[in-house]
């Protein structure tokens, strides 16, 4: 039994396409069998996301220790102020008596 030239063309056809799909399945189930491979990537992903947590962290702290050296600076400026009037005040009342 013979069969077409087309037909045998469709069928060659037909087969490679079946092929490249397999081919695909196999790659597909390898890549999710990797188990080194995706541990990998699965620690490498974490280890980004933890060093940008840390530089925020980081910025964040050195942030916020900027607001309280400038509130320290400013609270030491007025109580120097207020200690110097009163001993201003305190010398010309020694003065004074």
């Amino acid at each position: 039994m013979s069969t077409p030239a087309g037909s045998s063309d469709q069928t060659r056809r037909d087969i490679q396409q079946t092929r490249a799909e397999l081919g695909e399945t196999v790659a597909a189930l390898t890549a999710k069998t990797d188990v080194k491979a995706r541990a990998r990537t699965k620690a490498s992903t974490t280890v980004g996301e933890l060093r940008q947590r840390v530089t925020q962290a980081g910025q964040s702290a050195k942030s916020r220790a900027t607001q309280v050296a400038r509130t320290v600076s400013q609270n030491t400026s007025q109580r120097a102020a207020s200690v110097k009037l009163k001993s201003q005040h305190t010398i010309s009342a020694v003065r004074g008596s």
